[in-house]
C-alpha cells in the first residue's frame, strides 16, 4: 500500500473534519458491500479526546462501524481495498452495481476509505469475505466458513517518508474463518472532535442514506449507555418529528394483488383523498411512493452546518467590509475634482434609472405589489462585486488611459452607493414592516384546500 503524504492529507485530514461525514463514508461502502444492515457504535453527544495547553489526549474511545455484506476476503484486500484512487466503475471485476442487490455504487474514486483519517490515526478491518472454504475459526477449531482479512492501518506509518510500500499489519483473525460475511471498522487514537448526539446523527444520515427499507437499516448504539437505558439505540430514519394540527398527509402501500398498484393519500381525518394517489405512473409502469407529510412545528437545523454556514458567512461579511474600508483609503482628492462629473452621472444613472428600470421590467408577471419591485430596484449597488468585475477587467490587460477612469470611477460610485443604500436601508424596511407587514402574514389556506387546488392544477 503507497500513499503520499499530501493524498492523506488532502482526501483524509482536510475533506473530511466531522465525525458525522467520516461514518457516511464509511456507510457508503457498507451500502455498496450489499450490506441489509449497518450498526453504528459510538459514544454520542461526547468529545473523543481532550485539548489542554494546545495538547490534544485521547480518551481511549472507539468508533465501531458494522455490516452484514459480502466482506472482503485476504486477497481481495491488496488489490481492492489498499489500492487509492481505483475507479470502480472501470473495473469489470466489480462494476458500478453491487453483486447481490444491484445497487448504484454510492464510492466514486476509492479514497473514502482515508475519511477516517480526518477524525483519528488509528483504523483497524476485520472483513470477511470470498466463498466458504475449510479452514479454523478464531479459537483453531476446525469449521467452515468465509476467509477474514484482519489488519490495521496507522497514519502515522502511512505518511512516513520511504519509498517502500506500506504494510498494514495483519490482526490475530487474518487467515482464519467465520460463518457470516461482512467487515467491521473500528476507530481509535482520536482527534478533537465530538460526536453528534443520537437525534442529530440520525437526521444527518438519513438525509444521505434515506429511511429503512426490507434490505437496509442502518442502526445507531450509544456506548455511552447500556443497552438497558433509555436512548441506547435508535434507527436512522425513525425521526421524532411534532407535526402541527391537522397538517399529516399519510401515503399509504399499494396493494398490488387486490389491483392497486398506487396507494391513498390519507387526509389528517383519515380519509383517502378522492383525486390523488401515492406516486405516480409512467409508460405503464407505477412508482408509488410510501411515507408521509407534515408540517412541523419546529424546524429543523443541522447544527454543524448552521455553524459553518454562520461562520462562512461571517468571514465574508468581514472581507467585504475590510474591501470597503480599502477602497476608502486608496480615495483621493485629485481623483475626485477629475473624474467628479463622470461619476456623478454614471453612478446617479445606475442608481436612480438602469437598476429600477432593469429590475421592474424583469419583474413584470410576478406577483408582486408596486411598492414592493421599486423596492428590489431602488436596493444595489453597494458590495464587492464591481470591484470584482474591474479587477477581472484590468487582468485582461485593458489600456491605461481607460484603466484610470475606470477604476475611480467604479471606486467612488461603489462609495456613494455605500452612502446612499447603507443610509436608507433600515428606514424604508422599517416603513416597508409597518405599511404591508401585515398583510405578508396572512393565515396560509387549510392543507385539504391545498391538496385539492394542486390537484386541480394537475388535472
Amino acid at each position: 500500500m503507497t500513499i503520499s503524504r499530501l493524498t492523506v492529507d488532502k482526501l483524509g485530514v482536510k475533506l473530511y473534519d466531522r465525525v458525522s461525514a467520516v461514518l457516511a463514508e464509511l456507510i457508503a461502502n457498507c451500502y455498496d458491500a450489499d450490506a441489509e444492515s449497518v450498526i453504528v457504535t459510538a459514544p454520542m453527544d461526547t468529545l473523543l479526546a481532550e485539548k489542554k495547553g494546545g495538547t490534544i489526549k485521547d480518551k481511549g474511545l472507539e468508533i465501531v462501524v458494522e455490516d452484514d455484506g459480502c466482506g472482503m476476503s485476504p486477497e481481495e484486500v491488496n488489490p481492492f481495498y489498499l489500492r487509492v484512487g481505483a475507479e470502480r466503475r472501470a473495473d469489470p471485476k466489480r462494476g458500478d452495481v453491487s453483486r447481490k442487490f444491484k445497487r448504484k455504487v454510492m464510492g466514486r474514486k476509492g479514497v473514502g476509505k482515508l475519511a477516517p483519517f480526518g477524525v483519528c490515526k488509528i483504523v483497524e478491518i476485520i472483513s470477511a469475505g470470498g466463498p466458504v472454504v475449510d479452514g479454523v475459526d478464531a479459537k483453531g477449531r476446525s469449521a467452515k466458513g468465509h476467509r477474514v482479512a484482519h489488519f490495521t492501518l496507522e497514519m502515522e506509518k502511512i505518511q512516513q517518508d520511504t519509498d517502500s510500500d506500506y504494510q498494514p499489519p495483519p490482526g490475530p483473525l487474518d487467515g482464519t474463518v467465520q460463518k457470516r460475511s461482512g467487515t467491521k471498522v473500528i476507530l481509535r487514537d482520536f482527534n478533537h472532535r465530538r460526536v453528534p448526539d443520537m437525534p442529530e446523527l440520525s437526521r444527518q444520515l438519513a438525509a444521505r442514506f434515506g429511511v429503512q427499507s426490507s434490505n437496509w437499516q442502518i442502526t445507531l448504539r450509544d456506548s455511552n449507555k447500556k443497552p438497558s437505558q433509555k436512548g441506547y439505540m435508535t434507527v436512522v430514519g425513525d425521526l421524532d418529528v411534532d407535526t402541527m394540527p391537522a397538517s399529516l398527509l399519510r401515503l399509504e402501500d399499494p396493494k398490488p394483488k387486490k389491483g392497486i398498484v398506487l396507494g391513498p393519500i390519507n387526509l389528517p381525518d383519515g380519509k383517502p383523498h378522492d383525486k390523488l394517489r401515492a406516486g405516480f405512473e409512467h409508460e405503464g409502469k407505477a412508482y408509488p411512493v410510501t411515507g408521509w407529510i407534515g408540517y412541523a412545528k419546529v424546524p429543523y437545523k443541522d447544527e454543524e452546518k448552521t455553524s459553518q454556514l454562520h461562520f462562512t458567512g461571517l468571514m465574508e461579511r468581514l472581507l467585504e467590509v475590510g474591501t470597503i474600508l480599502l477602497v476608502g483609503a486608496m480615495l483621493r482628492i485629485e481623483p475626485v475634482f477629475t473624474y467628479g462629473g463622470q461619476t456623478l452621472l454614471i453612478a446617479g444613472a445606475l442608481i436612480f434609472l438602469i437598476r429600477p428600470i432593469a429590475t421592474w421590467i424583469s419583474t413584470i408577471g410576478d406577483n408582486l405589489r408596486p411598492t414592493t419591485r421599486l423596492l428590489f430596484g431602488w436596493f444595489g449597488i453597494r458590495g464587492v462585486g464591481s470591484l470584482y468585475y474591474l479587477t477581472y477587467a484590468l487582468s485582461e490587460g485593458i489600456p491605461d488611459e481607460i484603466a484610470s477612469p475606470l477604476s475611480w470611477i467604479t471606486f467612488f460610485t461603489v462609495t456613494l452607493s455605500v452612502i446612499i443604500h447603507g443610509i436608507s436601508a433600515t428606514p424604508l424596511m422599517n416603513w416597508y414592516e409597518k405599511r404591508f407587514g401585515q398583510e405578508n402574514r396572512l393565515e396560509p389556506e387549510t392543507l385539504e384546500e391545498e391538496v385539492d387546488r394542486e390537484a386541480d392544477m394537475d388535472r
